[in-house]
């Protein structure tokens, strides 16, 4: 196991050495609103203070970009010092740039995540993704 997890920090090294851009986000939602579905379905979820990390990297060749981002949503214990997260979002993106064209692809995909502090379910027991195909013109003044 600690040749897996050698190998792989190696492979991490070299691709953030070669990435144009590494990011770290952090943040925190005071907030979230309860979303109402019909009789039978999941009821939503309503919690206060939650907290998330965003870790993505962006590769450019030429005209070409490819990258892509985790973002895991936690909710702290009873101290600040531990979360237990959720939900985790996945992005990958790709495709090309020509002086203020892009055309691109983005696959996107959520999944709820078991934690130790829940027992047996899930707090957000739901998956969902999505694929996009687009054309995004920019001017910059």
């Amino acid at each position: 196991m600690r040749k897996i997890i050698l190998v792989a920090l190696m492979f991490l090294m070299v691709g953030v050495a070669f990435a144009q851009s590494v990011w770290v986000e952090g943040g925190y939602l005071p907030k979230t609103a309860e979303v109402k579905y019909p009789e039978g379905a999941y009821s939503g979820l309503f919690i206060n203070d939650i907290f998330y990390i965003d870790l993505g990297i962006n590769y450019t060749w030429s005209i070409f970009y490819v990258g892509g981002d985790i973002k895991t949503y936690m909710i702290p214990r009873s101290d600040i010092l531990n979360f237990l997260p959720f939900y985790t979002f996945y992005t990958f993106d790709t495709g090309i740039k020509i002086n203020g064209l892009t055309v691109g692809y983005q696959h996107g995909c959520a999944h709820s995540v078991n934690a130790l502090g829940y027992l047996i379910d899930p707090l957000f027991p739901v998956d969902s993704g999505f694929d996009k195909l687009f054309v995004r013109m920019e001017v910059k003044f």
